[in-house]
């Protein structure tokens, strides 16, 4: 068995520890529309990996934060459906959040830049079964008249 020095093992702790607070958070994210889930659900992975294996391994089977990342790492997209009622639910948060702070111009502004912002960023995920689109060639083909020679 490999022997660890205490500076080691300390950092140890304070990877999973972070790992397990950027876990929490991605959880939230994942009922609050404001909140990225899976931004913290990839740096808790990072962490875990440092710390500790298992805890990576049990964070990518976990049935809900696995198929988040799943979903990332290959390269999957959103439906349609999640895509629409995630704005939805963006939205209407920011507008309760407005609501309540209608009297602060400039945490008005940051609501409406975090919300177009995060719009911009839904709308722009690849649609789940959707083909990514490749370059085409712009140069025209030369094409030949058909030969006659050979009609009739």
């Amino acid at each position: 068995m490999r022997r660890t020095t205490p500076v080691a093992r300390v950092r140890r702790y304070l990877y999973a520890g972070l790992g397990i607070l950027l876990t929490a958070i991605g959880v939230i994210g994942i009922v609050t529309p404001v909140l990225p889930t899976t931004i913290f659900l990839i740096l808790a992975s990072g962490l875990f990996l440092k710390a500790s294996p298992a805890l990576h391994e049990r964070l990518h089977r976990n049935r809900v934060t696995g198929a988040y990342l799943r979903a990332y790492t290959e390269g999957k997209g959103l439906s349609l459906r999640r895509k629409l009622s995630a704005i939805g639910f963006l939205w209407v948060t920011l507008l309760v959040s407005a609501w309540f702070v209608r009297d602060h111009l400039w945490v008005l502004i940051l609501l409406a830049a975090v919300g177009v912002g995060v719009t911009i960023h839904i709308v722009t995920i690849r649609a789940r079964g959707a083909r990514p689109i490749r370059a085409v060639a712009t140069a025209p083909q030369s094409q030949s008249p058909p030969d006659r020679s050979t009609a009739r």
